[in-house]
């Protein structure tokens, strides 16, 4: 079990089997991944992010109840048994208010579970001793479920492919919390871990918001890819103008997510110039995006941005990457008139 806090937050990984109660007090038997505490960027206000594993037949039973709040969502899924889902969830704010008042981290969190997860006897016991109840689905505001259908061992490409959706809470959360909560960090006085020499590598196997949130929006816009590492998604399409392959580039520290689109040709070496002179033209009244020759080898794409700064808007994302598909499939006859017609400006 790996803890970490720094600046401000607290977050730790471990693998916690825990037992949760739903709405009709069914047991929802599930493994803590992951537990971040933090104040949210924007507005300050407290936030703790949890990471659940189940498996596919109790996350289908959770789509169908609504539980951790799905009720809002008309959701027809269907998650294919014999592999586990990640469920991301954050508590409620009014939950995560008083988390911060009683100073609670990230350890905190497992601790409260894992006593909460007992018989009933001993919750009993437990909730008199801590008031603040965590150990029950609706404590928690479902942001994404996803499910790993094709590993990185079974691609032949690489890198891994999945599958689920994202909920409409992840962009109203900003919008709920409560920043009133004093100076508390959310960090213990004492440490459960302290940090040690190998906190660079812990931080960065701990859950990334930009990655969740792209992965999230992928998914919800039911598009499947493959994770090729912590910073490249690579997505295929195909329409009647034809099929290429797209990268999404997750730079975290710079705040930016940009959507490369390649083109399937690559331009020979003769047609380079002219086809290079060109795309400058196009790229001249471009508003969004541009076109892009890597002059060694021909190869030809399309860039856009699709996040860029610290807002990271579900509706703003889609008509991102919904400009940057337009504009490639208008523009893939145009190039391959381009390369292969002869008569060139």
């Amino acid at each position: 079990m790996t803890t970490i806090n720094t600046d401000g937050a607290s977050a730790i990984q471990a693998r916690i089997p825990v037992r949760l109660l739903d709405l009709y007090g069914a047991p929802v038997e599930a493994v803590v991944t992951s537990v971040k505490v933090e104040r949210l960027p924007a507005s300050g206000g407290p936030s703790c992010i949890i990471r659940l594993e189940v498996d596919a037949v109790a996350a289908n039973s959770i789509v169908r109840k609504g539980l951790f709040h799905l009720f809002h969502q008309t959701l027809q899924f269907e998650f294919e048994e014999g592999t586990p889902v990640t469920i991301e969830a954050a508590l409620r704010p009014n939950l995560a208010k008083r988390l911060f008042e009683q100073r609670i981290d990230a350890a905190g969190v497992i601790e409260a579970l894992a006593a909460q997860s007992a018989s009933p006897a001993e919750g009993r016991e437990s909730q008199a001793e801590n008031p603040l109840q965590l150990a029950h689905t609706e404590c928690w505001l479902a942001l994404q479920l996803l499910q790993q259908t094709i590993s990185e061992e079974q691609s032949p490409l690489g890198g891994t492919l999945t599958e689920g959706f994202t909920t409409d809470w992840a962009p109203l959360l900003e919008q709920l919390v409560m920043p009133d909560t004093g100076n508390y960090t959310g960090e213990r006085t004492e440490p459960l871990t302290q940090p040690d020499a190998n906190s660079a590598e812990n931080d960065r196997q701990l859950p990334q918001r930009m990655n969740t949130f792209v992965e999230g929006q992928l998914a919800a816009h039911r598009l499947k890819y493959e994770m090729l590492d912590e910073q490249l998604i690579r997505i295929r399409f195909s329409s009647e103008r034809g099929s290429w392959v797209s990268l999404l580039r997750m730079e975290q520290e710079q705040g930016a997510c940009f959507m490369y689109s390649i083109f399937p040709e690559e331009v020979p070496e003769p047609q380079r110039p002219s086809v290079a002179l060109q795309l400058m033209r196009e790229n001249y009244d471009l508003i969004f995006g541009n076109f892009e020759m890597d002059e060694d080898d021909g190869e030809l794409r399309y860039r856009s941005p699709l996040i860029f700064g610290n807002e990271w808007n579900p509706q703003i994302f889609a008509q991102q990457l919904g400009q940057h598909l337009d504009a490639v499939e208008q523009f893939m006859p145009i190039i391959y008139q381009m390369i292969h017609d002869d008569r060139r400006v």
